[in-house]
């Protein structure tokens, strides 16, 4: 299924097989900014959105892969996405339903997992620098992502956070929230690492830095925690 506000595509939205298309009309003009702000896709094969207006974007069910690329305006015109999950999976057992966002528009994620669990196979977002997590249902990444330049990640979802099996950059602060959240720390990480309640999990890829005003640290906070050396 698949739902649009605002709407503009003259033709250029396709669902085959499975697979979901979206281009809005100016998709393509670097002047012209695009009219569709948010998209839903539930129960989607590998899937495409590009609109330089999109702001939201609402995910749930069985889910193939899902590329998302704010339009080619020279200016842009979003810099924050708002990703909606509930109960987000894969087609089948151990598949890719990565979501990538692509370009250098969005600089801020805000991803919300509510009602029931997610589970995303990668999150690849090269230019975000910000990504915060809320919602009462867990979000899982369960394989690697690509998070070059990111610089905080903030978690207030109550039932956790799992952010993969990558290493966050060493600069990267890391705030986690009420669940059980689980991070992998790069080596010679910088940060005050603090993983709030919660039964959590945290890898060490490499010991802390020693080196003056980057002195990495991690508070474990409340809860049965698991440090990974």
């Amino acid at each position: 299924a698949v739902a649009g506000t605002n709407v503009k595509v003259d033709g250029k939205i396709g669902v085959t097989a499975g697979t979901v298309t979206i281009a809005d009309a100016n998709s393509a003009s670097t002047t012209d900014a695009g009219t569709i702000t948010t998209v839903t896709l539930n129960n989607y094969g590998d899937s495409t959105i590009n609109s330089g207006a999109l702001t939201t974007v609402n995910l749930e069910g069985t889910a193939g892969t899902l590329g998302i690329t704010a339009g080619a305006l020279t200016t842009a015109k979003v810099d924050t996405l708002g990703l909606n999950l509930k109960g987000l999976s894969y087609v089948n057992a151990g598949t890719n339903n990565a979501i990538t966002v692509n370009g250098t528009n969005y600089k801020t994620l805000n991803i919300d997992s509510s009602t029931k669990a997610s589970t995303v196979s990668s999150l690849v977002a090269a230019s975000a620098t910000k990504i915060n997590v809320s919602g009462d249902a867990k979000l899982t990444i369960s394989g690697a992502s690509t998070l070059t330049a990111v610089k905080d990640i903030v978690v207030t979802n109550t039932a956790g956070f799992d952010a993969g099996t990558t290493a966050i950059g060493a600069a990267v602060n890391f705030t986690g929230g009420a669940g059980a959240d689980a991070v992998v720390l790069s080596n010679l990480f910088e940060k005050a690492i603090t993983m709030g309640a919660g039964n959590d999990t945290v890898t060490y890829g490499g010991a802390a830095s020693t080196t003056a005003g980057k002195l990495g640290s991690v508070n474990a906070g409340d809860g049965e925690d698991t440090i990974v050396m």
